[in-house]
């Protein structure tokens, strides 16, 4: 207990690990060798400074704490119960309890449970499984810690044409050196050049979206060659099938109209040679 006060500087109660309390002073003295009100209640002391309620009702709460390995906060504490009395039995659904939440919600397929106050658990937390914490109220806040594991995914980036299943080139894999990266990371991926073809699209971001593969698509369409133009060559008619404009003179006849001048010609000549 020294240890624990020189180490935390505890100050009011002090729940120790083989079930008793304690209670430091503000100055951080334990009561010890006497009896004392706190709160409402009162509290007699052994020399070892073990409490024991005489007089009053003591009231006890049950808060769920959610953290990963490293002890940081995951979610926000949960107060299971609150300010009820000692002795009261309790059963603690952590799949109940936490199911109807909006982190449940988002967090499906990012965590997978270690532990539940002490009792290893090891499975997804979308996973259909149970574990119930069954105990008795005790004085003070009783902690039940549940501790998560983020999960870790890769990414297989593959290359296909538009519209259709065919691989316009090897799939790569990402799966950061080995170490996979930690489920909702958002990733950006560029499209790589494969020849007689070009990216819809020429960079996608990709969400780590559960642990295992996840599927990053580039599509491909392909190029239309250009060096082989078919420009079409347009129809010319043959100047003698048409009438045509020069300058400003009008327009010239066409071969069936000078044909037929020809012929009136002739004959216009022939009448005058004979008269």
């Amino acid at each position: 207990v020294k240890y624990i006060i020189d180490k935390y500087g505890v100050k009011g109660w002090y729940h120790g690990d083989n079930g008793k309390r304690y209670y430091f002073t503000p100055e951080g003295e334990m009561l010890r060798n006497k009896t004392a009100v706190i709160g409402e209640n009162q509290y007699s002391f052994d020399e070892s400074g073990v409490a024991t309620l005489v007089k009053g009702i003591d009231y006890g709460r049950v808060v769920i704490q959610h953290v990963d390995e490293a002890g940081n906060t995951v979610k926000e504490n949960d107060t299971f119960l609150d300010k009820t009395e000692v002795g009261t039995g309790f059963d603690y659904d952590f799949k109940k309890a936490i199911t109807p939440t909006e982190f449940y919600k988002q967090s499906l397929e990012k965590y997978q449970i270690v532990s539940i106050d002490g009792v290893e658990i090891q499975k997804q937390l979308k996973d259909e499984w149970n574990h119930n914490v069954v105990s008795k109220t005790a004085p003070g806040t009783r902690v039940i810690k549940v501790v998560y594991k983020v999960n870790k995914g890769s990414f297989k980036v593959y290359y296909r044409q538009k519209g259709t299943s065919t691989e316009l080139a090897e799939a790569t894999v990402d799966n950061n050196d080995g170490q996979e990266y930690d489920v909702s990371l958002v990733n950006t991926f560029h499209a790589k050049d494969i020849a007689g073809y070009r990216p819809v699209k020429a960079s996608l971001e990709a969400t780590n979206k559960h642990k295992g593969v996840n599927e990053v698509v580039f599509e491909y369409e392909p190029i239309a060659d250009t060096s082989n133009p078919t420009t079409p060559t347009p129809t010319v008619a043959h100047p003698e099938d048409k009438e045509t404009e020069i300058g400003n003179h009008g327009p010239l006849p066409s071969k069936a109209q000078l044909d037929y001048h020809k012929e009136e010609l002739a004959a216009f000549i022939h009448y005058g040679m004979n008269t």
